[in-house]
């Protein structure tokens, strides 16, 4: 699946097992932890995506 991004560009994401991510090909280490102002994804690295 692709999602718009907001300079629009098109970012992936991958479902690569039965609670694994993968956007942009980076790794979600910890989803959807819940803070005052939002959620929270902790990545294994930096989430490009390309200019559109």
């Amino acid at each position: 699946m692709t999602v718009d991004t907001l300079n629009g560009g098109k970012l992936r994401i991958e479902v690569v097992g039965e609670k694994q991510w993968k956007v942009g090909g980076v790794n979600v280490i910890v989803p959807n932890v819940q803070a005052t102002n939002g959620v929270i994804h902790a990545v294994d690295g930096v989430i490009t995506a390309p200019n559109g």
